[in-house]
């Protein structure tokens, strides 16, 4: 998920908002993975869970990419943009890696 939020090294909104979003959704489709490599199976509620997961992480990533270009929400963003780009890059470390 480091991959997902790498964003924030540009705009700290990618990080918490999309990169959040995007986590979501990998993590849900990694666990069935995982469980499978570890000779394990998920209950119905398991797959259940994931499944919800990932709906969640795709919805909210799709309204954050969305609301990102409306024209009322380009103001905000432009402040975002101009408070990332004061940060330095040991504090846009921070919160990626947090």
């Amino acid at each position: 998920t480091f991959l997902a939020c790498s964003g924030g090294f540009s705009n700290i909104l990618y990080s918490f908002g999309l990169g959040y979003g995007l986590s979501m959704t990998a993590n849900a489709g990694l666990a069935p993975v995982v469980a499978k490599m570890q000779k394990r199976t998920l209950t119905a509620f398991g797959l259940a869970c994931c499944s919800m997961y990932a709906a969640y992480g795709v919805r909210l990533t799709t309204f954050l990419m969305r609301r990102q270009d409306e024209d009322s929400y380009k103001p905000r963003f432009e402040l975002l943009q101009l408070k990332s780009d004061m940060m330095g890059i040991s504090s846009k470390f921070a919160i990626v890696m947090g």
